[in-house]
């Protein structure tokens, strides 16, 4: 199965994804300096993934799956429950 993903922001902070998976869109995050200020980065690039969805018709939430919980929960995600994907346990966060 062919996976659509789009680069949305590669730096030395973090990079950020977006991945759609039977119509529902998933960022993902690879973080590579947790300081304020990539939290701070990467809220912004939430907020603005969120707005441009917003205005090309997309009504359903951003979602994430992480083994990081407490990164999400830092980035005010809503906790919606947990998946078992090969064998290990993953938070899913929606970014309302």
């Amino acid at each position: 199965m062919e996976r659509n993903i789009l680069t949305v922001n590669e730096d030395s902070f973090y990079t950020a994804k977006i991945e759609e998976v039977d119509g529902w869109l998933f960022l993902h995050c690879e973080v590579h300096s947790t300081t304020p200020s990539s939290i701070k980065r990467i809220k912004k690039q939430i907020k603005d993934v969120k707005e441009v969805l917003s205005v090309m018709g997309y009504d359903k939430p951003l979602l994430s799956v992480t083994r990081n919980s407490h990164f999400a929960k830092l980035l005010k995600g809503k906790y919606l429950g947990d998946v078992c994907e090969n064998n290990e346990i993953l938070g899913v966060w929606s970014w309302e």
